[in-house]
């Protein structure tokens, strides 16, 4: 999932198994 926040800084929450970067 990409999403885009309110200040424009873009994010990716994709969740893959165990890594959190």
């Amino acid at each position: 999932v990409d999403v885009t926040l309110s200040d424009g800084t873009f994010a990716r929450a994709a969740v893959p198994s165990g890594a959190s970067t």
